[in-house]
């Protein structure tokens, strides 16, 4: 009994590295930027966050802006929404 108790646990132990090491590949996947928009189109920004399946991870209204992590492929189609002024990388500090 033992014996198989142990073998359960190796393998939950051998479960559990593999979600942590594919929940750490999503997360590298997306890119950390910040996203200067017009007075205003706070919300329009945040639903395009949404909708490219990112995430806003601060707010930074006092500069009309949003600190976000999205996916890289997602900056071209911000970048040319006229709404948008500018989006940067956001370099970890």
């Amino acid at each position: 009994m033992e014996m198989k108790q142990k073998l359960f646990t190796k393998k939950l132990l051998a479960v559990g590295l593999v979600l942590s090491c594919l929940s750490y590949q999503s997360l590298a996947a997306d890119g950390r930027y910040i996203i200067g928009y017009k007075a205003g189109s706070s919300e329009f920004v945040r639903s395009l966050v949404a909708q490219a399946r990112g995430q806003v991870t601060r707010d930074l209204g006092r500069h009309d802006a949003l600190a976000v992590s999205i996916p890289a492929r997602a900056v071209t189609g911000m970048q040319s929404n006229p709404n948008v002024l500018y989006v940067e990388e956001d370099a970890r500090r």
